[in-house]
């Protein structure tokens, strides 16, 4: 049993977009008065972009005008909201 009542599980991800969706989430959670737009040059500073640091699966982050961040980025802070709380 998880300590979590909503666990996320994330299929299919390389450890590439493991560990920086991980240092996002984090960034995301110890600096809660970030911007939505700094949380989105963040990721695009770090996301992997070639097919090594991608993996099989992986479709990259949205182009920087999609409309697509939107939701991308809303979902990061609500999963942030989680990162880092107490132990099991």
């Amino acid at each position: 049993m998880c300590c979590s009542p909503s666990t996320i599980s994330f299929h299919y991800v390389e450890a590439g977009e493991s560990l920086v969706f991980w240092d996002v989430l984090k960034h995301s959670r110890e600096s809660p008065s970030m911007s939505e737009s700094e949380l989105k040059d963040l990721m695009m500073k770090t996301w992997p972009r070639d097919r090594e640091g991608l993996g099989g699966y992986a479709h990259g982050l949205p182009s920087p005008l999609s409309l697509d961040w939107i939701g991308l980025i809303q979902v990061v802070k609500k999963i942030s909201d989680g990162v880092g709380s107490a132990m099991c």
